[in-house]
């Protein structure tokens, strides 16, 4: 996520004045890629996995949050690409240090939002897919026959209090 968010600080610093990262273009840009896309499918691993415990989609989406990097891991990482992208550059004219800071700062924690969307996105999907799979059995409701109560003679003839107590009837 950090070399993605380098990858939108570049363009919003520079725009299309120059490619990005010099001849390396082609190869940052695919190792972006190939990070988003394998983090979205590590995501989507572990909701699969988690579905089957798990009784709801929001339930799956709010184990998978945590998975994520944080917004100041994410710009720190983006700082990080940002740099070694200029350190593949040619040498051209450099943009305002306060406009990278401020592009990486927004990039990261743009990102960050969009890839917390996209968990819930995943864990949803994932949650939708996995129930109507392994749906539950409907019950089977059989009606009982109905039975008669039998009453037996031993069931009035130990009765605890045949007449009332000693003191009940004095006046």
């Amino acid at each position: 996520m950090g070399l993605l968010a380098s990858l939108l600080a570049h363009m919003a610093s520079y725009g299309s004045g120059h490619a990005t990262g010099g001849a390396y273009h082609d190869a940052i840009v695919t190792l972006a890629l190939a990070g988003a896309i394998g983090l979205a499918v590590a995501l989507g691993v572990v909701a699969w996995f988690s579905a089957e415990r798990l009784a709801a989609g929001s339930i799956i989406a709010a184990r998978l949050t945590p998975l994520l990097p944080s917004s100041l891991l994410v710009t720190l990482a983006s700082g990080l690409g940002f740099a070694v992208i200029e350190a593949l550059e040619p040498r051209h004219a450099q943009a305002p240090v306060a406009l990278v800071a401020a592009a990486l700062t927004l990039a990261a924690f743009g990102l960050r939002r969009l890839a917390s969307i996209f968990v819930r996105a995943i864990a949803h999907v994932v949650f939708v897919f996995s129930a109507a799979a392994f749906t539950a059995r409907q019950p089977v409701y059989l009606r009982r026959a109905v039975s008669v109560a039998r009453v037996s003679i031993a069931d009035y003839s130990y009765r605890r209090f045949a007449r009332p107590p000693p003191g009940f009837s004095r006046p």
